[in-house]
Parts: structure tokens; C-alpha cells; sequence
């Protein structure tokens, strides 16, 4: 069993994950901490714990996130692989609980558990836990063993903080460098390929800190873009009519997302790749309308007089229609002019991240009846 820390900086953090990984009931494995930032305190920190499951690294270049954590993967000696975020933390049974459940069922590609949501100080967020689980769906799934399918499509498989995966599922594909902070998300690729089954445990075994400096803050866009070049991958791979058509509405709001962020940065033409997609793909009215409100409301930059003139235009228009969508939208508008760039920013990060990293629904932009778009969690 490996346990991989890939690290950068936030030395008090990393003292937190090391020593809940060192406090584990499951003590058979090793505990690999790949070090991307160079820094002399980390390095001797390292060197300085005295257990001789503690293996350490320092990239002579920065890797970048998910190079940093194949590093890891490389270095792994054992059969089974966990991510643990440098800034995350576990409970002392997480290891024992679902490893065991990869040793019971061979034919399982990973196991993964429920986990808390806990400020930069390390206390509880409650509320946003449970928004996060009814937000991935499952709120009262029961114990079991699931298809991967079941949660790669709808991208709610915590492999960053909450799982263990045998480390096989690498051998079978490449590692691209474009997946970047949504290497979890290709993780889950790996582990629901032909048909591959996964353990759910419902318990909440692991903390996920959310703060300023985690990496879904500081990328926000950036790691949209990564998670929107692996969930276009996944839908070439998708068959069913049903899975198919998730992912193309779960694609097309990311697309949208990731184009009103461009047009607001006034780079029209590297949004307009995205635009097509998103069109491409959200092809009912209510979606189509959505849509052009975001990209108009982003070119606009958002002037309230316009965004309520909008609005009104919307009520009239569809309203009389009797569709009922321009009723929505009015509202909506009237919170999106009043909220700020640097709130935005961070909501985005958490359209990311159900997953976690700060997760909420992507209906942000999708402001008629499309589900929430919970999406695998970047640390």
C-alpha cells in the first residue's frame, strides 16, 4: 500500500497529513511525499520524521500537479495507491476500511468514501458537506459496489481525497500532460474503464480543507479547462444513450462556463472555440437562452442597467411565450450583477469541485432546469 503526498509549500498542512497518515489502524504501507516547490523546510521536515515508511522526493523542475503526482505513482511499491492532498487530513480507520474492501473484491478498481468539507482552521463546515453530497448524488446511497460508470459520469468519484485505487489502472493508458489539476478526474477514467466496479462507503472517513491557497482557488479556470479536456475524452468513450447525454449537458455547461470567462477576459476569439461547443451540445432552447444570458451578461461586464434590461426582455418575451423561463432568469440576473469578479473567480473554482474544490452547481450559468454539475475535486 502507497500512500502519495504530493506537496507544494503549506509545511503546518503537511505535518497534519503526514501524521494522519502515520496514525492509521492499517500500518502496511509507505508513505511517498513528492515535493514540487524546492523548499528546504519540507525537505528537512521530511527527512526529519523518524519512520522508516516515510519516503521523500524533490523534483529538480517543477512537475506541475498532476506530473507531481505520477512521480508519485512511479515511486509506488505497493498494489494499492491513495492520494493524499498535503493540505487534507484522514481518520485513523480510512486505510483499514477500504483496503479491505479492495482485498475482499478482486474484481474492484478503487474504493472511495464519503469525506468532510473543514475551514482553513481545520473546523467542520457541516453545511457545505451535506450540500456536496446531495449535490453528487449520493445523498442515502447505500454500501455497495457500483459500476464506475454510475459516478464517472456525473464526475463524483472523490479520487483525490477519499479513495484508494490499485495502482494496475495506471498500466492500462496514458497519463496526458493536459489533464493537469483534474488528474482525479482522469483517475476515475482509469478506474471506470471496461466496465470497472467501484467500492462506495458512505461513512465520512477523510477532511478536505478548502483555504485562499489550495490549488482550486488559485486555478480556478484553469482547472475548468483541464476537467473540460478530460470529461471530452470520457464522452468519445460513452456508448449509452443515457450517459452520453449527461455528459454532453455536463460538457456544454462547462464549455459556456469556461467561454463567459474568456469573453469577460475581452479574448472573444479564444472563446469562440467553446461557444460552438457548448452550442454544439446544449441544444434545447431553455439551455440555448441560458447560455446567450451568461456570454452577454460576461461582454457586457456586467452592468446592472443592462443586465436588468435584459432580464425584463427575457420576462416579456419568453413569459408571454408561456414557457415560464424568462421568470427565472430575472431573478438570477438580479444576483449575478450584484456579485463581485473576485466572488465569481471563486464560485468557478467550486463549479469545479463538488468536487470539492468549492463545488456548487454550474447552474450558475444553466439557469433553467439543468441539474447541478458536481465535478471531481482538485486539491
Amino acid at each position: 500500500m502507497s500512500v502519495v503526498i504530493a506537496a507544494y509549500r503549506q509545511l503546518a498542512y503537511l505535518r497534519e497529513a503526514v501524521a494522519s497518515a502515520l496514525s492509521q489502524t492499517f500500518s502496511d504501507f509507505e508513505v511517498i511525499i513528492t515535493d514540487d516547490s524546492g523548499s528546504d523546510e519540507i525537505k528537512a521536515y521530511a527527512e526529519g520524521v523518524r519512520d522508516p515508511r516515510i519516503r521523500y522526493q524533490a523534483n529538480s523542475t517543477p512537475l506541475g500537479i498532476a506530473r507531481n503526482h505520477l512521480a508519485g505513482y512511479r515511486m509506488a511499491r505497493g498494489k494499492y495507491i491513495a492520494n493524499l492532498n498535503h493540505d487534507d487530513k484522514w481518520s485513523p480507520t480510512f486505510l483499514s476500511r477500504l483496503v479491505s474492501r479492495l482485498e475482499d473484491n478482486p474484481s474492484v478498481n478503487a474504493a472511495f468514501s464519503e469525506f468532510w468539507i473543514i475551514n482553513a482552521d481545520g473546523s467542520v463546515n457541516s453545511q457545505r458537506t451535506d450540500r456536496e453530497v446531495a449535490c453528487a448524488g449520493r445523498g442515502g446511497l447505500p454500501e455497495g459496489i457500483y459500476s464506475g460508470d454510475k459516478f464517472l459520469v456525473r464526475g463524483t468519484m472523490p479520487m483525490a481525497m477519499a479513495a484508494v485505487f490499485r495502482k494496475a489502472i495506471l498500466s492500462g493508458g496514458p497519463f496526458p500532460r493536459s489533464v493537469g489539476g483534474a488528474y482525479d478526474a482522469w483517475l476515475s477514467f482509469l478506474a471506470a474503464r471496461e466496465s470497472g466496479t467501484v467500492a462506495y462507503f458512505p461513512e465520512r472517513l477523510t477532511y478536505y480543507r478548502t483555504h485562499v491557497q489550495s490549488a482550486t482557488d488559485t486555478r480556478g479556470f484553469q482547472n475548468l479547462r483541464e476537467c473540460l479536456f478530460v470529461l471530452r475524452r470520457v464522452l468519445k468513450t460513452r456508448t449509452s444513450a443515457v450517459d452520453r447525454r449527461i455528459l454532453s449537458k455536463n460538457v456544454g455547461i462547462m464549455a459556456g462556463n469556461f467561454a463567459a470567462f474568456l469573453v469577460r477576459q475581452r479574448k472573444p476569439k479564444r472563446a469562440l472555440p467553446y461557444i460552438k461547443l457548448s452550442v454544439s451540445l446544449l441544444r434545447s432552447p431553455k439551455n440555448l437562452v441560458a447560455l446567450a444570458y451568461k456570454l452577454l451578461t460576461s461582454a457586457l461586464n456586467r452592468n446592472p442597467v443592462v443586465c436588468l434590461h435584459l432580464a425584463a426582455v427575457g420576462c416579456f418575451a419568453f413569459g408571454a411565450a408561456g414557457f415560464g423561463w424568462g421568470a427565472e432568469i430575472f431573478p438570477v440576473a438580479v444576483k449575478d450583477w450584484m456579485s463581485r469578479d473576485e466572488a465569481e473567480r471563486r464560485n468557478a473554482g467550486e463549479v469545479l469541485q463538488y468536487q470539492g474544490k468549492r463545488s456548487v452547481s454550474s447552474a450558475r450559468f444553466a439557469l433553467t432546469d439543468l441539474p447541478p454539475l458536481p465535478l471531481v475535486t482538485f486539491s
